[in-house]
């Protein structure tokens, strides 16, 4: 094989995903589930070059080899709705879960046309995947994202952890990396990531 300077430099400088050290089979599955709606959910059964690009760096984070993209973007045309099974009884925890939904607006978002087809499937997910009590959390988490507007990810993080539901802080923050929450007493903000 080739000295692949692009490729080696693209290893060295992504950050790693939360869930870099789980079990290849979940990561080979959420992989393949992004793909999936990168894929599939506009009907073109093919990657855009940005689509590629995001699925390429998803697998250098979750710490697969870097053939993996090339396998799994050929067996995309492939899949059936199987995957959903195995998605779903490989996702255990709401923080897999979550990162997987968030992972997936990524996805969506990666071609700059977040697509109606691509909400269908998004809220498909969220649906089978019994996430529907984080439906406009990640919604809204995903716009502050976009908007890099850490005020409002930090309002919406303090609005479910009052409802009860607790996000893992440093997840959130591979997805907004500038994001530190802290919660707000009286209008007094105290850090506490």
């Amino acid at each position: 094989m080739a000295f692949d300077m692009k490729a080696k430099k693209k290893e060295l400088l992504t950050v790693k995903h939360p869930l870099c050290n789980a079990a290849e089979r979940l990561k080979v599955a959420y992989a393949t589930g992004v793909a999936l709606l990168m894929a599939r959910a506009d009907d073109h059964e093919s990657m855009m070059d940005g689509e590629r690009e995001a699925l390429e760096t998803l697998v250098y984070a979750l710490d697969l080899p870097a053939e993996m993209t090339v396998e799994i973007i050929a067996n995309v045309r492939h899949i059936d709705t199987d995957i959903v099974d195995v998605i779903v009884n490989v996702l255990e925890t709401e923080e897999q879960k979550l990162l997987f939904l968030l992972d997936l607006y990524r996805a969506a978002n990666s071609d700059k046309d977040f697509s109606a087809p691509e909400k269908v499937m998004i809220n498909d997910f969220v649906e089978v995947l019994k996430m529907e009590k984080w439906r406009d959390f990640i919604a809204s988490f995903w716009s502050a994202l976009e908007s890099k507007d850490c005020a409002k990810a930090n309002t919406l993080v303090q609005a479910v952890i009052e409802g009860g539901m607790e996000p893992n802080i440093g997840h959130l923050q591979y997805f907004m990396p500038e994001f530190k929450y802290e919660e707000i007493i009286e209008g007094f903000g105290f850090g506490a990531w």
